[in-house]
């Protein structure tokens, strides 16, 4: 077989589209990511009213939807890296960034599925099963991110509002 200089092109063309998939299928990462929701809990307090709040991913966002805002589609998605709360306190707006444990965030991803108690999520691609964050907000304006699955439910962190 006789390769010509249209051949060598092909061919390397051909390896580097085969690398660059290979690239864009690692940078995907799908071994490391999840189906999972997020729900906000609110308490009407005196001074603090969360208006709202989203999951950081290290590649996207993930809205958090109020309780009688509850959607049904659930991403698949990295582990979230940041918590960001929009709240007012007397009038003014104020935003905070929240550091979330992921490796903590992780180890009970993997408890609830050993254990088996996924929860059944819906997705475009149909049920699916994952995960569901609970972040609530009590009286004193702190702040307690959940894991839930089905019948089970783990406490990750609390965080506390500043009333500046």
């Amino acid at each position: 077989m006789k390769i010509n200089l249209t051949n060598k092109i092909y061919f390397t063309l051909a390896i580097l589209l085969l690398i660059g998939i290979g690239i864009k299928i690692y940078k995907y990462a799908a071994w490391s990511r999840y189906y999972y929701n997020a729900l906000l809990q609110v308490q009407e307090t005196d001074s603090i009213k969360i208006e709202a709040a989203l999951l950081l991913t290290s590649d996207d966002f993930i809205p958090v939807a109020k309780q009688e805002q509850l959607t049904e589609l659930t991403p698949f998605n990295l582990i979230p890296q940041q918590l960001i709360v929009e709240y007012t306190n007397r009038d003014k707006r104020y935003k905070e960034i929240i550091p979330v444990p992921a490796d903590r965030i992780k180890e009970a991803f993997d408890q609830i599925r050993k254990s088996g108690k996924q929860l059944e999520l819906y997705s475009e691609k149909g049920p699916k099963k994952g995960y569901s964050f609970l972040i609530s907000q009590d009286k004193s304006n702190q702040i307690t991110v959940w894991i839930k699955g089905d019948k089970i439910k783990s406490r990750l962190f609390s965080y506390t509002l500043k009333k500046q």
